[in-house]
């Protein structure tokens, strides 16, 4: 009997670690002695194994096919063997049944995913990004260094089951140097070639025409460090042969004395002005004569309206406060105010991206989370959130619920963290650094939303968040060609 408990014992051992050393039914045996596979075998194996009481009835036909086999032993040890985790570099309280973490190493040279244990085998993922498209996805073997670069990296971890099914881990690091995250739309001022390294005689990645744009990450010498976009190829182009960010103008005389007012009012205060590339009869053949009154910067240079023009790209957190997010989501919703500082916040500080922007852009989408796609209750898609309206078409409202699923947004922080992702990648990292530019005169001549008076509601969402405020804030105020 000891024997054969023992290779029973040793059978389950050989299940938990390699799984894939045979299939779940051939390696349980006749551990009783009564010739035939049943329940008693399978307590017996599991009471040895756990150490705990497991009572017959425990076992189960789990999976529907009439009988007690292997495969329903495979089910009952899910529950009673949690995978674990452990990591070198930053902080994880890992829990098999939460699939999703926000982590900040202090250094990412430290970083790696040093031993995973658990009733399946595992493989991990890496990705890190620069802009929207990845520049390192590759297999990661566990032990050794994660190899990041600069930018907010996204580790998965997928354990697959004997019988084939996954469960997925989602580990969003955050970038210890807030310059990992500059990833600066550039124009290409020339024809010219991106090549793999920064050498005029260096292999071919990619052909520019002039005035496409590629993503500038970094100078090294006379040569910039580039991505091109859709691809996320990686190459260098030489720096003369690149224009990156709005380009700065003067002060209109017409913005003079508005501007004057309001600098003499707050002096911590500061504005920029940027040349659009366009004149204000381009615009408003673009947009529509009818939205001319939200087009014409002069009718933002107000107290209030001025916050359609903050620049949300730049991230002071000690310059925002808890309260701050609470004045901007001050509706009940599925989602409380507590939870709402909590998880945009946490989104705020993976993303590098103003938290104020985040929630004032998430609460008009979503209704202040009283949207079905915000609460996760779109038909076919429940459990799947979108607080962001990514993808959420009046003409076929379950394209972004099919979104939220295809990107597993299946909880609220998720869906508020990495839906902010897109924004910022998608968005701000184009050149729409302010709420005006979501809409009009965008860096990449696309707008995020359909309403005109978006950015006039986002100005006083924003206000409300900066009242009082002694926080330096600052604006970037468009241009338009005479």
């Amino acid at each position: 009997m000891k024997k054969s408990l023992f290779l029973g014992f040793l059978a389950l051992v050989l299940l938990l670690f390699f799984p894939y050393s045979a299939s779940a039914a051939s390696v349980w045996g006749d551990v009783n002695g009564d010739r035939r596979f049943s329940a008693a075998d399978a307590v017996m194996v599991l009471q040895y194994a756990t150490g705990r009481d497991v009572a017959v009835t425990a076992i189960a036909d789990a999976d529907n096919d009439g009988e007690v086999t292997a495969s329903d032993v495979v089910l009952l040890l899910r529950g009673l063997i949690k995978p674990t985790l452990k990591v070198e570099g930053f902080a994880l309280d890992f829990d098999a049944d939460t699939d999703y973490y926000l982590c900040s190493p202090e250094d990412f040279t430290a970083c790696s995913i040093l031993k995973y244990t658990g009733f399946a085998r595992c493989t991990v993922q890496v990705e890190q990004y620069a802009g929207y498209c990845p520049y390192q996805k590759e297999p990661y073997v566990l032990g050794e260094p994660l190899q990041l670069g600069h930018g907010r990296a996204r580790i998965t971890v997928t354990g697959t089951l004997p019988d084939g099914t996954q469960k997925e881990y989602l580990i969003a690091l955050a970038d210890p140097n807030p310059e990992g995250y500059a990833c600066i739309m550039a124009q290409v001022t020339e024809n010219t070639a991106m090549r793999t390294i920064g050498h005029p005689g260096a292999k071919v990645l990619a052909r520019f025409k002039k005035g496409e744009k590629v993503y500038y990450l970094k100078t090294e010498g006379s040569w910039c460090r580039v991505e091109q976009l859709n691809t996320g190829t990686v190459g260098y182009i030489h720096q003369s042969c690149l224009q990156w960010g709005w380009q700065e103008t003067e002060m209109p005389a017409s913005y003079a004395e508005s501007i004057g007012k309001l600098q003499a009012k707050h002096p911590n205060w500061h504005f920029t002005f940027v040349d659009v590339e366009m004149t204000l009869e381009e615009a408003l053949n673009r947009y529509g004569a009818d939205k001319a009154h939200y087009i014409d910067p002069l009718n933002y240079l107000t107290e209030t309206r001025i916050f359609a023009m903050l620049d949300v790209s730049r991230c002071r957190f000690e310059a925002w406060t808890e309260v701050g997010i609470a004045a901007i989501w001050n509706r009940t919703s599925a989602v409380s105010k507590a939870d709402a500082v909590s998880y945009f916040t946490a989104a705020a500080q993976s993303l590098n991206v103003n938290p104020y922007y985040l929630t004032c852009r998430a609460a008009l989408e979503s209704g202040y989370g009283t949207s079905k796609f915000a609460k996760g209750t779109v038909r076919g898609y429940e459990g799947y959130y979108n607080f962001y309206g990514i993808r959420c078409y009046d003409r076929n409202p379950t394209v972004g619920a099919a979104y939220a699923k295809e990107r597993n947004w299946d909880s609220l922080l998720r869906s508020i963290a990495e839906g902010g992702n897109w924004v910022k990648n998608q968005y701000i990292d184009q050149g729409a650094v302010t709420p005006y530019f979501f809409r009009f005169a965008g860096f990449q001549q696309k707008e995020y939303m359909t309403d005109a008076t978006a950015p006039v509601q986002e100005a006083a969402l924003l206000r409300r968040a900066y009242a009082n405020s002694a926080a330096t804030v600052y604006f970037v105020i468009p241009v338009y060609r005479s």
